[in-house]
């Protein structure tokens, strides 16, 4: 992304080989650039409390879906 932000003044974001959106970086970030979602695979599910309390301390604004699989 640091190379489109120096060398492009617009972007265009392929999946799967259709176009999802094209614009300016700046537009493109404000409209699509609320967070990221994890996935995180834990071996021993009694940990999963320990571990979203970790998080929470750590990351600000972190929000859990709930899922558990």
């Amino acid at each position: 992304m640091e190379e489109c932000e120096a060398l492009c003044n617009r972007l265009g974001i392929m999946a799967q080989g259709q176009f999802l959106c094209v614009g300016k970086l700046n537009d493109l970030r404000t409209k699509f650039g609320t967070g990221y979602a994890v996935q995180i695979k834990i071996a021993d599910e009694n940990e999963i409390e320990n571990i979203k309390h970790n998080l929470q301390t750590n990351l600000s604004g972190i929000e859990f879906d709930g899922s558990i699989y």
